[in-house]
């Protein structure tokens, strides 16, 4: 199940939640969501991430991510530098835009909490951006990629 939760949009931060379900247990569903280089086997808007050294204000590993979407013929790419936040427990994981160019960028965070249900485990992911280029045309693409991702990361949760 996923859903886009319009009702936290504001002008000037994105946040976009999603949810999907397993059968596969909490630790295996946390797994593969702590490690952001599976992202691009079950989310198509992630096309490459490569782990790369950290820095000293790196709060964790650090990895290069390129994400690309297309709408019609026309296709967008974005490079980000993220680092994943120290976990505290389990369950909870967030990678952060960590760019270390000197210049000012948009914040990009993706929060992933994982719970444990009665047929497996859950996932939901927030997604905050507090960039300027959005529309709904881009948040249509984004739901599109959601939906088209849930299936994959079941599959691959539970065939871990």
């Amino acid at each position: 199940m996923h859903t886009i939760d319009r009702t936290r949009r504001q002008t000037k931060q994105v946040d976009i939640a999603a949810n999907a379900s397993t059968t596969a247990r909490p630790e295996v569903l946390f797994a593969v969501m702590s490690d952001l280089t599976t992202y691009p086997k079950w989310l198509d808007l992630v096309q490459l991430v490569a782990p790369v050294p950290s820095v000293d204000t790196d709060p964790g590993p650090a990895f290069d991510v390129t994400l690309r979407a297309t709408v019609g013929p026309f296709a967008r790419s974005k490079r980000l530098r993220m680092s994943q936040t120290e976990s505290t427990d389990q369950s909870t994981v967030s990678f952060v835009r960590s760019e270390v160019d000197g210049r000012d960028h948009a914040n990009w965070q993706l929060n992933s909490v994982v719970t444990e249900t009665t047929t497996g485990s859950q996932v939901e992911v927030t997604l905050r951006y507090d960039g300027s280029l959005w529309s709904p045309i881009i948040e249509r693409v984004l739901r599109k990629q959601i939906e088209a991702a849930t299936p994959r990361l079941q599959s691959l949760a539970e065939n871990r």
